[in-house]
């Protein structure tokens, strides 16, 4: 019984990719061609203007998804980076603090930049504290080594580990106790748990300011384009009450 084709020129293009792949001496420039065709795909859909989705209002149940989704979308760091710098942003406007919310860029080595942490919070220039958020788990090898790249030299007394999951190990945290009796405290959030818990506290203007910050951070044509689609998908996801 004969399959009907919708598009039979696709289908065409298709056996006549089978048929080049049948003659040995037609692979070399075939997958040439193929390669040239996949690097035009991916500088158009990065020239492509994708226009960033926005919600007026959020509830606390869909923050959690909200969180929780850009959590789960491979994004080489930034969306955890994102999330931890604009609940701090939302913080600092909500109760008009005079603080300086600084941030160093992904995959930004800590000694070339000079920077005290990925995330640093400064009062009148002053360093209140410093945050690395990571989505790596983090033992005591990393403890020791940040205490004496970072926390000790620049004599920093209040220092956080944002992390994707509890995964610290014991060691880890036993170690960060040793550095209390020296004063300096070193401590470990969740950050989608952290800041569930702000936004609770900020209401429902604080959850507003804050879907404004992750979409200023994304409406900037640094951003890939795949991380704009993933946010957009995800706001029609919620808005749609999935």
């Amino acid at each position: 019984m004969g399959i009907g084709v919708r598009d039979k020129k696709a289908l065409d293009a298709f056996l006549n990719v089978i048929e080049a792949l049948e003659h040995k001496e037609e692979v070399a420039e075939l997958f040439a061609i193929l390669d040239y065709h996949l690097f035009r795909f991916i500088k158009l859909r990065e020239s492509s203007n994708v226009t960033i989705s926005r919600m007026s209002r959020i509830s606390l149940v869909q923050c959690d998804t909200l969180i929780t989704e850009l959590l789960n979308t491979p994004s080489g760091g930034r969306f955890p980076m994102f999330l931890v710098v604009a609940a701090f942003r939302s913080i600092k406007a909500v109760f008009d603090l005079d603080w300086e919310v600084e941030f160093q860029g992904i995959n930004v080595a800590d000694q070339a930049s000079g920077a005290k942490g990925d995330v640093t919070i400064k009062h009148k220039g002053k360093l209140s504290f410093a945050a690395e958020v990571t989505e790596r788990p983090v033992d005591e090898q990393r403890v020791i080594s940040t205490f004496d790249t970072k926390i000790s030299p620049n004599e920093i007394a209040d220092y956080l580990f944002f992390v994707k999951n509890r995964d610290q190990t014991t060691e880890a945290i036993e170690q960060a106790k040793k550095y209390f009796s020296q004063g300096h405290e070193v401590n470990f959030l969740e950050i989608k748990e952290w800041i569930l818990a702000m936004l609770s506290t900020l209401g429902q203007h604080g959850r507003g300011v804050f879907l404004d910050e992750m979409a200023d951070f994304l409406d900037t044509v640094e951003i890939p384009q795949a991380l704009k689609i993933a946010w957009n998908n995800t706001i029609q996801k919620i808005a749609s009450g999935g």
